[in-house]
Protein backbone atom coordinates (compact mmCIF):
# COMPACT_ATOMS: atom_id res chain seq x y z
CA UNK A 1 0.00 0.00 0.00
CA UNK A 2 3.00 2.26 0.41
CA UNK A 3 3.45 2.99 -2.82
CA UNK A 4 -0.23 4.46 -3.29
CA UNK A 5 1.32 7.60 -1.93
CA UNK A 6 2.68 8.32 -5.71
CA UNK A 7 -0.84 8.20 -7.31
CA UNK A 8 -2.22 11.52 -5.26
CA UNK A 9 -2.17 14.24 -7.22
CA UNK A 10 -0.89 16.61 -4.04
CA UNK A 11 1.96 17.87 -4.13
CA UNK A 12 4.64 16.35 -1.68
CA UNK A 13 7.88 15.19 -1.29
CA UNK A 14 7.93 11.53 -1.70
CA UNK A 15 12.10 10.91 -1.33
CA UNK A 16 12.04 10.13 1.75
CA UNK A 17 9.56 7.42 0.93
CA UNK A 18 11.55 5.92 -2.30
CA UNK A 19 14.67 5.90 0.20
CA UNK A 20 12.86 3.98 2.59
CA UNK A 21 11.69 1.51 0.06
CA UNK A 22 15.19 1.32 -1.52
CA UNK A 23 17.24 0.63 2.48
CA UNK A 24 14.30 -2.02 3.43
CA UNK A 25 13.75 -4.03 0.16
CA UNK A 26 16.14 -3.35 -2.63
CA UNK A 27 19.40 -3.02 -0.68
CA UNK A 28 17.89 -5.32 2.24
CA UNK A 29 20.22 -7.96 3.14
CA UNK A 30 17.96 -10.67 4.37
CA UNK A 31 18.03 -12.46 0.28
CA UNK A 32 14.76 -14.73 1.63
CA UNK A 33 12.94 -11.73 2.89
CA UNK A 34 13.57 -10.36 -0.81
CA UNK A 35 12.76 -13.53 -2.69
CA UNK A 36 9.76 -13.53 -0.69
CA UNK A 37 8.62 -9.73 -1.50
CA UNK A 38 8.96 -10.72 -5.24
CA UNK A 39 7.12 -13.75 -4.69
CA UNK A 40 4.43 -11.99 -3.15
CA UNK A 41 4.10 -9.53 -6.31
CA UNK A 42 3.68 -12.22 -8.58
CA UNK A 43 0.39 -12.65 -6.66
CA UNK A 44 -0.39 -9.87 -6.28
CA UNK A 45 0.28 -8.69 -9.91
CA UNK A 46 -2.72 -11.22 -11.00
CA UNK A 47 -5.44 -9.27 -8.30
CA UNK A 48 -7.71 -7.31 -11.19
CA UNK A 49 -8.72 -5.74 -8.01
CA UNK A 50 -5.18 -3.52 -7.89
CA UNK A 51 -4.83 -0.81 -10.66
CA UNK A 52 -1.75 -0.74 -13.52
CA UNK A 53 -0.81 2.22 -12.23
CA UNK A 54 -0.12 0.71 -8.61
CA UNK A 55 1.66 -2.42 -9.95
CA UNK A 56 3.88 0.12 -12.08
CA UNK A 57 5.34 1.90 -9.30
CA UNK A 58 5.80 -1.40 -7.51
CA UNK A 59 7.74 -2.11 -10.60
CA UNK A 60 9.48 1.05 -10.52
CA UNK A 61 10.73 1.49 -6.73
CA UNK A 62 10.66 -2.17 -5.54
CA UNK A 63 10.95 -5.27 -8.05
CA UNK A 64 13.27 -3.54 -10.81
CA UNK A 65 15.70 -1.85 -8.57
CA UNK A 66 15.70 -5.13 -6.39
CA UNK A 67 16.40 -7.14 -9.23
CA UNK A 68 19.23 -4.48 -10.57
CA UNK A 69 20.73 -4.17 -6.80
CA UNK A 70 21.22 -8.26 -6.28
CA UNK A 71 22.50 -8.69 -9.78
CA UNK A 72 25.36 -6.08 -9.03
CA UNK A 73 25.90 -6.59 -5.67
CA UNK A 74 26.24 -10.36 -5.09
CA UNK A 75 29.15 -12.33 -6.77
CA UNK A 76 27.33 -14.94 -8.56
CA UNK A 77 23.46 -13.63 -8.92
CA UNK A 78 22.15 -16.68 -7.46
CA UNK A 79 19.25 -17.10 -5.00
CA UNK A 80 16.31 -14.61 -5.94
CA UNK A 81 15.37 -15.97 -8.83
CA UNK A 82 14.90 -19.24 -10.37
CA UNK A 83 13.62 -20.47 -13.43
CA UNK A 84 10.31 -21.32 -12.07
CA UNK A 85 9.52 -17.44 -10.88
CA UNK A 86 11.03 -16.24 -14.58
CA UNK A 87 8.37 -18.60 -16.14
CA UNK A 88 5.79 -17.04 -14.36
CA UNK A 89 6.89 -13.45 -14.89
CA UNK A 90 6.80 -14.61 -18.84
CA UNK A 91 3.52 -15.94 -18.13
CA UNK A 92 2.48 -12.80 -16.24
CA UNK A 93 4.25 -10.34 -17.77
CA UNK A 94 6.69 -10.85 -21.20
CA UNK A 95 3.98 -13.28 -22.92
CA UNK A 96 1.00 -10.27 -23.06
CA UNK A 97 3.16 -8.25 -24.06
CA UNK A 98 4.33 -10.17 -26.96
CA UNK A 99 1.64 -8.60 -29.31
CA UNK A 100 -0.60 -5.50 -29.32
CA UNK A 101 -3.24 -7.43 -29.15
CA UNK A 102 -2.84 -9.68 -26.20
CA UNK A 103 -1.21 -6.29 -24.70
CA UNK A 104 -4.68 -5.26 -24.70
CA UNK A 105 -7.09 -7.91 -23.66
CA UNK A 106 -4.56 -8.55 -21.06
CA UNK A 107 -4.38 -5.12 -20.01
CA UNK A 108 -6.72 -2.74 -20.88
CA UNK A 109 -6.52 0.35 -18.74
CA UNK A 110 -2.31 0.16 -19.40
CA UNK A 111 -1.18 3.52 -19.94
CA UNK A 112 2.29 4.46 -20.75
CA UNK A 113 3.80 4.88 -17.33
CA UNK A 114 3.14 0.51 -17.43
CA UNK A 115 4.54 0.13 -20.57
CA UNK A 116 7.84 1.92 -20.08
CA UNK A 117 8.30 0.09 -16.50
CA UNK A 118 7.47 -3.55 -17.83
CA UNK A 119 9.91 -2.64 -20.99
CA UNK A 120 12.34 -1.32 -17.88
CA UNK A 121 11.77 -4.85 -15.95
CA UNK A 122 12.56 -6.56 -19.33
CA UNK A 123 15.56 -4.79 -20.12
CA UNK A 124 16.93 -5.70 -16.38
CA UNK A 125 16.77 -9.33 -16.90
CA UNK A 126 18.15 -9.69 -20.38
CA UNK A 127 21.54 -7.43 -19.07
CA UNK A 128 21.90 -9.22 -15.78
CA UNK A 129 19.54 -12.93 -16.03
CA UNK A 130 19.69 -13.38 -19.94
CA UNK A 131 21.27 -17.67 -18.41
CA UNK A 132 17.48 -17.53 -17.11
CA UNK A 133 15.40 -16.15 -20.54
CA UNK A 134 16.70 -19.40 -23.04
CA UNK A 135 12.87 -20.55 -22.81
CA UNK A 136 11.51 -17.25 -23.16
CA UNK A 137 13.80 -14.88 -25.18
CA UNK A 138 11.56 -15.07 -28.14
CA UNK A 139 9.11 -13.46 -26.37
CA UNK A 140 10.86 -10.78 -24.53
CA UNK A 141 12.68 -9.43 -28.15
CA UNK A 142 8.92 -9.05 -29.72
CA UNK A 143 7.75 -6.69 -26.98
CA UNK A 144 10.81 -4.54 -28.05
CA UNK A 145 9.22 -4.63 -31.62
CA UNK A 146 5.84 -4.28 -30.29
CA UNK A 147 6.41 -1.10 -28.67
CA UNK A 148 8.90 0.03 -30.64
CA UNK A 149 6.23 1.11 -32.89
CA UNK A 150 4.31 3.06 -30.08
CA UNK A 151 3.36 6.73 -30.56
CA UNK A 152 4.81 7.98 -27.13
CA UNK A 153 8.53 8.84 -27.42
CA UNK A 154 8.98 7.71 -24.08
CA UNK A 155 7.77 4.05 -24.70
CA UNK A 156 9.34 3.82 -27.98
CA UNK A 157 12.85 4.78 -26.62
CA UNK A 158 12.91 2.39 -23.84
CA UNK A 159 11.77 -0.45 -26.55
CA UNK A 160 14.95 0.49 -28.01
CA UNK A 161 16.91 0.20 -25.50
CA UNK A 162 15.19 -2.87 -24.48
CA UNK A 163 15.94 -4.50 -27.86
CA UNK A 164 19.80 -3.03 -28.01
CA UNK A 165 20.62 -5.19 -24.65
CA UNK A 166 19.32 -8.18 -26.37
CA UNK A 167 21.31 -8.28 -29.14
CA UNK A 168 24.49 -7.37 -26.93
CA UNK A 169 23.88 -10.81 -24.88
CA UNK A 170 22.19 -12.68 -27.15
CA UNK A 171 23.69 -13.26 -31.01
CA UNK A 172 20.58 -12.21 -33.48
CA UNK A 173 20.82 -11.80 -37.30
CA UNK A 174 22.50 -8.69 -38.50
CA UNK A 175 19.46 -7.19 -40.59
CA UNK A 176 17.61 -6.55 -37.05
CA UNK A 177 20.87 -4.87 -35.47
CA UNK A 178 21.18 -2.54 -38.61
CA UNK A 179 17.53 -1.87 -38.33
CA UNK A 180 17.71 -0.72 -35.07
CA UNK A 181 21.17 1.14 -35.68
CA UNK A 182 18.87 2.94 -39.06
CA UNK A 183 15.94 3.80 -36.70
CA UNK A 184 17.78 5.46 -34.25
CA UNK A 185 19.69 7.54 -35.85
CA UNK A 186 16.49 8.81 -37.54
CA UNK A 187 14.72 9.81 -33.82
CA UNK A 188 14.00 13.12 -33.29
CA UNK A 189 16.47 13.31 -30.37
CA UNK A 190 15.51 15.84 -28.22
CA UNK A 191 12.26 14.29 -26.15
CA UNK A 192 14.90 11.28 -25.24
CA UNK A 193 18.29 12.29 -26.27
CA UNK A 194 19.56 10.08 -22.80
CA UNK A 195 17.72 6.91 -24.08
CA UNK A 196 18.64 6.89 -27.98
CA UNK A 197 22.25 7.58 -26.87
CA UNK A 198 22.01 4.88 -23.63
CA UNK A 199 20.87 2.48 -27.33
CA UNK A 200 23.41 3.27 -29.76
CA UNK A 201 25.95 3.12 -27.22
CA UNK A 202 24.94 -0.48 -26.53
CA UNK A 203 24.65 -1.26 -30.21
CA UNK A 204 27.84 0.41 -31.16
CA UNK A 205 30.44 -2.44 -30.03
CA UNK A 206 27.89 -5.09 -31.28
CA UNK A 207 28.81 -3.74 -35.05
CA UNK A 208 32.64 -4.49 -34.88
CA UNK A 209 31.64 -8.81 -34.23
CA UNK A 210 32.22 -10.62 -37.15
CA UNK A 211 28.88 -11.19 -38.24
CA UNK A 212 28.05 -7.45 -38.57
CA UNK A 213 30.64 -7.11 -40.91
CA UNK A 214 27.90 -6.57 -44.32
CA UNK A 215 29.95 -4.41 -46.76
CA UNK A 216 28.31 -2.18 -48.82
CA UNK A 217 30.84 -0.82 -51.72
CA UNK A 218 34.10 -1.27 -49.63
CA UNK A 219 32.43 -0.42 -46.43
CA UNK A 220 30.28 -2.03 -43.39
CA UNK A 221 26.48 -1.17 -44.11
CA UNK A 222 25.74 0.50 -40.75
CA UNK A 223 28.72 2.90 -41.65
CA UNK A 224 27.26 3.79 -45.49
CA UNK A 225 23.98 4.28 -43.96
CA UNK A 226 24.88 6.57 -41.49
CA UNK A 227 27.01 8.53 -43.52
CA UNK A 228 24.05 8.82 -46.00
CA UNK A 229 22.17 10.53 -42.62
CA UNK A 230 25.07 13.36 -42.56
CA UNK A 231 24.56 13.80 -46.00
CA UNK A 232 20.39 14.11 -45.76
CA UNK A 233 20.38 16.31 -42.56
CA UNK A 234 21.48 19.81 -42.05
CA UNK A 235 24.73 21.20 -40.55
CA UNK A 236 24.06 21.21 -36.75
CA UNK A 237 20.47 19.47 -36.85
CA UNK A 238 19.96 17.00 -33.90
CA UNK A 239 20.94 13.74 -36.06
CA UNK A 240 24.73 15.43 -37.21
CA UNK A 241 25.66 16.11 -33.48
CA UNK A 242 24.16 12.96 -32.27
CA UNK A 243 26.27 10.77 -35.64
CA UNK A 244 29.35 13.34 -34.18
CA UNK A 245 28.59 11.71 -30.30
CA UNK A 246 29.11 8.60 -31.57
CA UNK A 247 32.12 9.19 -33.45
CA UNK A 248 33.73 10.84 -30.14
CA UNK A 249 32.22 8.18 -27.92
CA UNK A 250 33.64 4.96 -30.05
CA UNK A 251 36.55 6.74 -32.42
CA UNK A 252 37.96 3.07 -32.35
CA UNK A 253 34.69 1.95 -34.40
CA UNK A 254 34.78 4.59 -36.81
CA UNK A 255 38.73 4.84 -37.44
CA UNK A 256 38.43 1.88 -40.17
CA UNK A 257 35.79 4.06 -41.78
CA UNK A 258 37.10 7.48 -41.17
CA UNK A 259 36.95 8.34 -44.66
CA UNK A 260 33.95 8.55 -44.98
CA UNK A 261 33.12 11.16 -42.23
CA UNK A 262 36.59 13.26 -42.30
CA UNK A 263 35.46 15.23 -45.00
CA UNK A 264 31.98 16.04 -43.92
CA UNK A 265 33.76 17.26 -40.30
CA UNK A 266 36.40 19.07 -42.29
CA UNK A 267 33.89 20.79 -44.87
CA UNK A 268 31.18 21.48 -41.64
CA UNK A 269 32.95 21.86 -38.45
CA UNK A 270 33.41 25.48 -38.46
CA UNK A 271 29.07 25.78 -39.22
CA UNK A 272 29.37 22.83 -35.75
CA UNK A 273 30.56 25.23 -33.26
CA UNK A 274 32.03 28.72 -34.26
CA UNK A 275 29.00 30.26 -34.85
CA UNK A 276 27.43 32.69 -32.93
CA UNK A 277 24.33 30.58 -32.76
CA UNK A 278 25.86 27.60 -31.49
CA UNK A 279 25.22 26.68 -28.01
CA UNK A 280 27.85 25.41 -25.19
CA UNK A 281 26.82 21.39 -26.00
CA UNK A 282 27.57 22.33 -30.22
CA UNK A 283 31.06 24.15 -29.22
CA UNK A 284 32.26 21.59 -26.75
CA UNK A 285 31.51 18.56 -29.60
CA UNK A 286 33.45 20.62 -32.09
CA UNK A 287 36.56 20.52 -29.76
CA UNK A 288 36.31 16.89 -28.87
CA UNK A 289 35.52 15.85 -32.94
CA UNK A 290 39.12 17.53 -33.53
CA UNK A 291 40.78 15.91 -30.70
CA UNK A 292 39.06 12.40 -32.41
CA UNK A 293 40.48 13.25 -35.99
CA UNK A 294 43.67 14.57 -34.51
CA UNK A 295 44.40 11.39 -32.75
CA UNK A 296 43.36 9.40 -35.89
CA UNK A 297 45.68 11.11 -37.59
CA UNK A 298 48.63 10.34 -34.92
CA UNK A 299 47.27 6.77 -34.92
CA UNK A 300 47.55 6.52 -39.32
CA UNK A 301 51.24 8.41 -39.51
CA UNK A 302 53.42 5.61 -38.85
CA UNK A 303 51.11 3.69 -42.22
CA UNK A 304 51.52 6.92 -44.05
CA UNK A 305 55.07 6.45 -44.99
CA UNK A 306 54.18 3.44 -46.71
CA UNK A 307 50.92 4.82 -48.15
CA UNK A 308 48.68 3.20 -46.08
CA UNK A 309 46.60 5.61 -45.63
CA UNK A 310 47.28 7.73 -48.06
CA UNK A 311 43.72 9.51 -49.23
CA UNK A 312 41.90 8.86 -46.33
CA UNK A 313 42.54 12.46 -44.69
Amino acid sequence: ELVNVFIRRQPLDGVGVIQFLYRHVALSKDLAFRRNVLTRFLVWFEDSSHSTAQKALFLQYVVTPTLLMHATHSSDKTGLLDNDMVLRMHKLMFQPMSSAESMLSTFPDADDTFKIELLRLATVMVQHYHELLQEVKKDIIKCAWVFISSEDSLVKCTAYVLAARFFDVIEGPAKFVLSLWAGLLKLPSVECKVLIRQALDILAPILSRPHMQIAEAGYPQWARSTRRLLAEDGVNSNQTNLVYYLIVSHPTLFYPVRALFIPHIVNHLSKLGLTATSNLESRGLSIDIIQVIFDWEQKGSPATTTGGTSGTM
